[in-house]
């Protein structure tokens, strides 16, 4: 927690159905201290894929895939996540695409991040 009551890191282990596990963890004290970090590693029993920068892929990016045949690396150039997920919810509003998620989805992600709050012991705030 950062001195103001804000939270600046948070880290979660996360357990789904079949003994699937998820470590997930965010830092806004790395952004503050300049550095940017954003990485997501898929681990399964025949492998692993990283992911290097996969929200601001247009700053530089990479795939990695390991598995019993060896590691390779692919790098991918376009726009910014943002910008397709703005195109996304213009088509949305034109009729010309359906959503890919809806407020369900919206409704468990706070829902979530509800839950390792309360795990972590921080109040929440919000309305009502």
């Amino acid at each position: 927690m950062g001195g103001s009551g804000v939270d600046l890191a948070t880290r979660a282990q996360l357990e789904f159905p079949r003994k699937v596990t998820a470590d997930i963890s965010c830092s806004m004290e790395e952004h503050l201290s300049g550095k940017h970090i954003s990485r997501a590693v898929i681990e399964g029993e025949n492998g692993r894929v990283t992911l290097e920068n996969p929200l601001a892929p247009h700053k530089g990016n990479k795939i990695v895939v390991e598995d019993a045949d060896g590691s390779r690396e692919e790098y991918f150039s376009g726009e910014s996540t943002y910008f397709h997920q703005l195109q996304h919810f213009l088509a949305v509003l034109n009729g010309t695409a359906t959503p890919l998620t809806g407020g369900d989805d919206a409704v468990n992600n706070i829902q979530l991040i509800d839950d390792i709050y309360r795990a972590a012991g921080v109040p929440l705030r919000g309305l009502g």
